[in-house]
């Protein structure tokens, strides 16, 4: 899952202190996908991407159609 989020009074990258932010990003985002919630748990599942033959074919063809558009 992607999400860019905007929070406020929280540690900034590149200002506070490495450990500090590191702390807070530990706090606060997990790459836990249950939480013996099932309504949760089915929720997640709908944003977990698969690969599958036509991913595969409609990437190659994009790649291919922007290939040919050229710089």
């Amino acid at each position: 899952m992607h999400c860019l989020l905007w929070i406020a009074d929280v540690p900034q990258y590149g200002v506070n202190d490495t450990v500090e932010v590191t702390q807070y990003i530990d706090q606060v985002i997990s790459c836990q996908r249950t939480w013996d919630d099932e309504e949760l748990d089915r929720l997640v599942e709908l944003q977990v991407h698969k690969h599958t033959r036509t991913c595969k074919k409609l990437t190659h063809s994009l790649t291919a159609a922007l290939d040919q558009r050229g710089p």
